[in-house]
């Protein structure tokens, strides 16, 4: 199992961390609806880069699961985690714990995580070792060098960013998944409804053309299967 640093928070901000439970709601009712496996009754689920544990407890009020374990890098986040958990039947963890996980997850998610790792081809095989036979990952991500403004981006991730932020095209995530066991399918994201508009979409977005080009184009879910 490959090793993560600890930190409190993966950004240079407590705020910008606080601020990914609302401002990803809407992506994870996307990814939700996206997803295969309707019936999660008696399925365990991990999500992987889980921060302070929004995309558990929306998924567990959408398709309940069995059991649930998130974790993470950032022990500040995991701890908001823990004390915001109310009713999901989940536990919290820092990454490294997932070696003593081995085939114990159905279906596991992330989302905007993998393009932060610093290893792809770890990855891979970590996550073939914690899912079950026939086990499916979902991870959605629109940072890659495929990404037309990618460039820009890149430099505003990592000026609050704690951790170094790779370069990877699509081709790598799917060719890291490919070499380490796994079948693999992508699609386009796709966000249901309307896109906000909002006022510092510029850091990102230079026009709105390109911020409805993003979540219709850009951003991608892969769906990987464990053979």
């Amino acid at each position: 199992m490959s090793t993560a640093p600890k930190l409190d928070t993966w950004t240079t901000s407590q705020a910008e961390e606080d601020r990914m439970v609302p401002g990803h709601m809407h992506h994870w009712q996307t990814m939700i609806g996206h997803v295969r496996e309707r019936d999660l009754r008696h399925k365990t689920i991990l999500d992987f880069g889980c921060n302070q544990g929004g995309f558990i407890q929306m998924l567990f009020n959408t398709l309940p699961f069995a059991r649930a374990v998130g974790v993470d890098i950032a022990e500040g986040s995991l701890a908001k985690a823990r004390a915001r958990n109310q009713f999901a039947p989940a536990d919290f963890y820092h990454s490294s714990q997932l070696s003593s996980m081995a085939s114990t997850f159905d279906v596991a998610f992330s989302h905007e995580v993998i393009y932060l790792l610093p290893d792809l081809h770890a990855h891979a095989k970590d996550m073939a070792q914690v899912l079950k036979p026939g086990g499916v990952y979902y991870a959605a991500t629109g940072c890659h060098t495929d990404n037309p403004h990618w460039a820009e981006w890149h430099k505003a991730i990592s000026d609050y960013s704690n951790i170094t932020v790779p370069h990877y095209a699509l081709d790598d995530y799917a060719g890291a998944f490919a070499a380490n066991g796994f079948a693999v399918e992508a699609k386009q994201f796709r966000s249901d409804g309307f896109i906000a508009v909002e006022p510092d979409d510029k850091v990102y977005y230079p026009k709105l053309i390109d911020k409805l080009n993003y979540y219709s184009q850009t951003k991608i879910l892969f769906r990987f299967v464990k053979v």
